[in-house]
C-alpha cells in the first residue's frame, strides 16, 4: 500500500509543480502528503487530480493511511510484527513505533 501511496503522492506533486524534473516537483510530495490549513482531504490519484484543477490545495491520505513527513524527509509509521496461524490468520505480535527506531539509529 505505501509504494502505491508514494506513486501517487509523486504522480500529484507532478501535477501541482506542472513539471516531472524531480528538483521541481520534490517539494510539493511533502506539501500535499502533509497538507496545510483548509487543505482538502483527498483518497485517491482521481479526487486529487479533480481539487488540484479546481485551484485546491490537498492533503493525499491512501490506503496506507496519513503521511506526516519529518525533517529527514521520512514518513515513517509504526513497523508491525507479523506472524501467521495455521489457517492464515494474521497475528499482530508486537509494534515499534518511528520514535522508537529513530531512538536506536
Amino acid at each position: 500500500m505505501h509504494l502505491y501511496d508514494g506513486i501517487n503522492l509523486a504522480a500529484l506533486a507532478m501535477v501541482e509543480a506542472k513539471s516531472t524534473s524531480p528538483s521541481v516537483y520534490a517539494p510539493f510530495i511533502a506539501k500535499i502528503g502533509d497538507g496545510s490549513a483548509g487543505a482538502e482531504v483527498v483518497y485517491s490519484f482521481a479526487q486529487g487530480i479533480a481539487a488540484l484543477k479546481q485551484g485546491k490545495a490537498i492533503r493525499y491520505e491512501g490506503p496506507g493511511g496519513p503521511t506526516n513527513f519529518d525533517s529527514f524527509n521520512d514518513s515513517t509509521g509504526i513497523f508491525q510484527v507479523d506472524t501467521y496461524s495455521g489457517s492464515g490468520a494474521v497475528q499482530v505480535t508486537g509494534n515499534i513505533t518511528a520514535a522508537q527506531l529513530r531512538a536506536v539509529s
